[in-house]
């Protein structure tokens, strides 16, 4: 008779969907890998550099499903998000450049500091919006809680 814990892991698992397991498998796999280092000798640089390839395609993916496909511009929370996404996306493209191409690629500290100023840039009316609209739905839990109305 399986453990109690045993059948709770299994009736987790069964219920979640195909992206979210393959998300469990790569948490355990990454563990894996750190713990295997006891035995084995695995290239850690070469690993982490393949996954930042990995972070970067898919948060660029993420990006322009978000870009094409969503109403980003029918909220200004949905704009300051597009605009957080693609400085991420930018960050990300200038790492994988500098790890796997050379780390004096032709205009490198130009193209950093125009990619990391823009980024700072636009993070300041993004939380400004973040601000205004939190304190926006606080008054209005306030007003709602304050009305008698049923």
């Amino acid at each position: 008779m399986p453990s109690r814990l045993v059948r709770k892991v299994v009736y987790y698992w069964k219920s979640t969907t195909w992206i979210y397991r393959f998300a469990i498998l790569g948490v355990l796999s990454t563990v894996a890998t750190v713990i295997s280092d006891i035995w084995l000798d695995p290239n850690f640089q070469l690993a982490a550099n393949v996954s930042l390839i990995y972070i970067f395609v898919l948060t660029s993916a993420f990006t322009l499903l978000y870009l094409f496909r969503s109403k980003w511009w029918t909220n200004r929370i949905g704009k300051a998000y597009l605009t957080k996404s693609i400085v991420t996306s930018l960050v990300l493209l200038q790492i994988v450049l500098a790890t796997w191409w050379s780390l004096d690629y032709p205009f490198r500290q130009q193209i950093r500091f125009i990619i990391y100023t823009w980024g700072a840039l636009v993070y300041l009316p993004m939380l400004a919006t973040l601000w205004g609209e939190q304190r926006r739905d606080r008054k209005q839990a306030r007003e709602r809680a304050d009305c008698d109305c049923e």
